[in-house]
């Protein structure tokens, strides 16, 4: 990426970082579900009823792990520009707040709460370090398309967690999860970015592989 980055284009920047950006979204989702109805029955197989994870535990761990797939795409732009001497205390702070969270909430909510400590740790990176030092700097927009942006995709994803989840609900079957995690997250994305261009961007590499 750090080849990619052209210096004072701003809008090149951005275009390259919507395309990576979006592509990370779509795995990251659907990867998402895929953990949220396939992880207990996969357990169950394996080891055993009594090793479940309860469910806070299972969507604070999604929480986390969703978040932390959606920073890739920041800090590859963010590490690609040499950014890392202007936000050096975020780590320090970053850690302190994991560290103090993940402790006082494992002892209210139990393990769910070092998950919970984890997303709240990184609330730093999200409202600081991403729109200060890679939205403004390297793509010079403004802290509204990213909050909007933000927003957007969050709450799709909560959407469609929400909506495997219930459906999952009806059908207490392994098989019928796998069918659900891998369809229906990829039918909503498909119809939600259907006009996008990231999404017709990737389409058409998929054409020209085939083709060849």
């Amino acid at each position: 990426v750090g080849n990619l980055l052209i210096e004072n284009n701003y809008e090149k920047n951005y275009e390259v970082f919507k395309k990576i950006s979006f592509l990370t979204y779509w795995i990251t989702i659907v990867t998402s579900i895929c953990l949220l109805l396939l992880i207990e029955p996969f357990i169950t197989i394996w080891l055993g009823k009594e090793y479940i994870l309860n469910k806070f535990v299972l969507f604070a761990l999604i929480l986390n792990y969703f978040q932390t797939m959606m920073r890739s795409s920041y800090n590859v732009f963010k590490e690609g520009a040499g950014i890392w001497v202007e936000d050096k205390y975020v780590p320090l702070i970053q850690l302190t707040i994991n560290v103090t969270t993940s402790i006082i909430l494992l002892k209210i909510i139990g393990l769910a709460g070092v998950f919970v400590g984890t997303v709240l740790s990184s609330l730093v990176l999200w409202f600081y370090s991403y729109p200060k030092f890679v939205y403004k700097k390297l793509f010079n927009r403004n802290n509204l398309d990213y909050i909007k942006e933000i927003f957007n995709h969050t709450v799709l994803f909560i959407v469609i967690i929400v909506l495997s989840y219930i459906l999952n609900i009806y059908f207490k079957n392994f098989i019928i999860s796998i069918v659900i995690s891998i369809i229906l997250p990829n039918l909503i994305l498909l119809f939600i970015y259907r006009k996008d261009d990231n999404l017709k961007y990737y389409m058409y590499l998929i054409k020209k592989y085939i083709s060849k």
